[in-house]
C-alpha cells in the first residue's frame, strides 16, 4: 500500500510511501464518500497516484491519462490512458455504495469490446484518426495526443510510444482497471476468475485499484490517501498463468525481437559496434550476477532491461533498439531494496559531466523519473556506466 498526503488548498500531492499508517477506527462506521466523478477526476489529475510500475510489469514509472468520458457504442469510458512505453489502460471508476457495483466487470469489458468493434468496423487507420480526434475533444485542455505524450516524456520518444499504442490497440492488448473506494471480496473473486479464464495471450490483465481517503493534517487542511492494487502486480498474474499452463502467455519481447528491431536502425559502424559491445558486457554482468534480462511489452522490440539478482523485479536502465538509454530512477528507487541504491546510482551518474548536463536540460527527452540519454551522450561513457552498475547493484 502506498500513502499520499493531498493538500486541499494548493492541490498538491506528496508521497508518504514509507510511512506506516493506521486506519481510523471510525472510518468504517462513518465513511466520507466522494462521488464517482470526483474519484475519476482525482485519479486523472494526479497520475502519481496510479501504481503504473506494478501494473505495467515494472516497465515504466510514467502513467499518462489521456481523456475522460470517451463515447463508445457500448457506453461512456471513464478514463483512457497510456504510459511511458505505450501500454493501453481502460479505467472504470465505481463506489462500493453504488448499486451498479455488481455490473462493474461487464461495464469495463463492454468498453474493451466497443474499442475492438470500432477498430474492426473502421479499420485501423480510420480508427486511429477517430481516436486522435476523441482524445483532443475529451482531454483536459483539448490537447492533441502528441502534445499530451510529449509533455510527459519529451519530444524524442513520442513516435515510439504512438507506434506501441497503435500496435497494442490493433492486437487488443489492453489493461483493464477497476478504480474503487473499497476492494471487496466479490471483486477479488471476479478479478481472479477473469485473469484465470481469459486468454491472456490477447492480454487483458485486470486489476482493482483502491483509492481511499482518511483524515490527515487538519491544521494544514490536508487528507491522507491510500492506494493499493489487487493483484499486487503483473508478475502475480504471470506466475499464476505459468503455474497453470507451464508457459507464460502474456505478450512480451525477447532478445530476438530486440535484435531484429536493433538491426533495422541506422547506426554508423563505430556506433553499432560499441552498442553491441555494451550489450554483450551487460549480458555478461547479468550472467555473473545470476540475474536476468527483461525486454518488456513495449513497441519496437522494447527495452533491454537488466534485473540484478538482489533487485530482480526492477531494472535501473533500459537500452532501446534505437540506441537511446533510459535511466529508470523511479523504478529502482521504488522497490523494496531500491531507495538507497537508486539514490547512489543517480548520484554516481550525475558525476559524469555530459550525463549530468543532459539530466538538467533534458536533451535526451523523458522526465525526471525516467530521463533519456541520447546515443552521443552515453556511449562515450559506456564502460563507466557498466562499472557503476556493477559496483552498486552487484557488490553493495
Amino acid at each position: 500500500m502506498e500513502i499520499f498526503s493531498f493538500d486541499i488548498d494548493n492541490k498538491t500531492l506528496e508521497s508518504k510511501k514509507f510511512l506506516q499508517y493506521e486506519k481510523n477506527a471510525d472510518e468504517e462506521k462513518d465513511p466520507k464518500k466522494k462521488g464517482e466523478r470526483e474519484l475519476q477526476e482525482f485519479i486523472f489529475d494526479f497520475p502519481a497516484l496510479f501504481p503504473v510500475s506494478e501494473i505495467s510489469g515494472n516497465e515504466t514509472s510514467i502513467w499518462i491519462p489521456l481523456a475522460q468520458e470517451i463515447e463508445l457504442d457500448t457506453g461512456r469510458l471513464d478514463i483512457f490512458a497510456t504510459d511511458g512505453v505505450g501500454n493501453i489502460y481502460i479505467v472504470e471508476c465505481k463506489l462500493n455504495s453504488n448499486y451498479e457495483m455488481k455490473t462493474i466487470r461487464s461495464q469495463i469489458t463492454n468498453y474493451a469490446a466497443g474499442i475492438s468493434d470500432k477498430i474492426i468496423n473502421l479499420e485501423l487507420d480510420d480508427f486511429w484518426i477517430w481516436f486522435r480526434e476523441e482524445i483532443k475533444k475529451n482531454s483536459k485542455n483539448q490537447q492533441t495526443l502528441e502534445e499530451i505524450i510529449e509533455e510527459k516524456i519529451g519530444k524524442d520518444d513520442v513516435e515510439s510510444v504512438l507506434k506501441s499504442m497503435k500496435n497494442n490497440l490493433k492486437e487488443n492488448r489492453n489493461i483493464l482497471v477497476f478504480a474503487v473506494d473499497k476492494i471487496t471480496s466479490n471483486l477479488r473473486v471476479s478479478i481472479d476468475w477473469w485473469n484465470n479464464s481469459v486468454d491472456t495471450s490477447r492480454n487483458y490483465p485486470t486489476f482493482a485499484l483502491e483509492v481511499r481517503q482518511y483524515d490527515g493534517d487538519k491544521l494544514n487542511n490536508s487528507v491522507d490517501v491510500s492506494v493499493q492494487t489487487y493483484p499486487f502486480n503483473l508478475e502475480k498474474i504471470k506466475m499464476k498463468i505459468e503455474s497453470k499452463s507451464g508457459k507464460r502467455k502474456i505478450h512480451e519481447n525477447d532478445i530476438d525481437t530486440w535484435t531484429k528491431n536493433f538491426d533495422q536502425n541506422k547506426f554508423d559502424n563505430d556506433q553499432k559496434n560499441k552498442i553491441i559491445e555494451f550489450k554483450e558486457k551487460l549480458e555478461k554482468l547479468i550472467g555473473e550476477d545470476g540475474g536476468k534480462l527483461n525486454f518488456g511489452t513495449g513497441g519496437e522490440g522494447g527495452r533491454m532491461m537488466p534485473r540484478f539478482s538482489r533487485y530482480n523485479d526492477r531494472s535501473p536502465i533500459g537500452l532501446k533498439t534505437n540506441g537511446k538509454l533510459i535511466i529508470q530512477f523511479d523504478l529502482i528507487q521504488g522497490c523494496e531494496r531500491g531507495p538507497d541504491a537508486g539514490n547512489k546510482f543517480e548520484n554516481e551518474l550525475s558525476k559524469i559531466d555530459e550525463i549530468n548536463a543532459s539530466f538538467k536540460n533534458k536533451s535526451g527527452g523523458g522526465s525526471n523519473k525516467e530521463p533519456g540519454l541520447n546515443l552521443e551522450t552515453w556511449l562515450p561513457h559506456k564502460d563507466k556506466i557498466l562499472e557503476i552498475l556493477e559496483e552498486i547493484f552487484m557488490k553493495n
